[in-house]
């Protein structure tokens, strides 16, 4: 992910935070590459052997840093999404500051907790340095004034 004040020019369907909401249990889940490619959900049967989509035809952006719906509602006039509009809108280069890349089976959570273990990892490192910074000045300094004390010692004992 970049940084907040930084801004990239990416593809939605390149992101990991590209979503497609499920229809049944309305979590975001991981866009499919059927869907990031072709711009068309996936298809899951249900008991009656019928097939229909899984999840909503307009792709979502986990942190809503894009309308995709909006986008693609413009390019159709309003009308039932095509794959090749949602293709088109899933690709063209744009400003977005909260890109990562697509991990191929992780949902959007799950690639914003591994950023978020990343970030703890990369302060955790900083605390550790700066800690070891502190105690090294701490020991150079306790090495020199020992050896001023010291040599101070001697000195009057003569």
């Amino acid at each position: 992910m970049v940084t907040p004040q930084e801004v990239i020019m990416a593809k939605c369907a390149e992101c990991g935070f590209l979503a497609a909401r499920n229809r049944l249990t309305r979590t975001l889940d991981e866009a499919e590459d059927q869907f990031r490619q072709g711009g068309k959900p996936l298809v899951v049967d249900d008991k009656g052997g019928n097939q229909h989509p899984g999840w909503e035809h307009y792709p979502v952006c986990f942190h809503d840093a894009q309308d995709l719906t909006a986008k693609i509602k413009e390019a159709e006039a309003n009308r039932q999404p095509s794959a090749a509009s949602i293709h088109f809108a899933l690709h063209e280069d744009r400003e977005c500051h909260t890109f990562t890349p697509w991990h191929r089976g992780l949902t959007p959570r799950q690639h914003q907790e591994r950023l978020e273990r990343i970030a703890d990892k990369e302060s955790e490192a900083a605390w550790r340095r700066k800690e070891l910074r502190t105690i090294t000045i701490g020991n150079v300094v306790s090495a020199c004034l020992g050896a001023a004390v010291g040599g101070l010692i001697v000195w009057l004992a003569r």
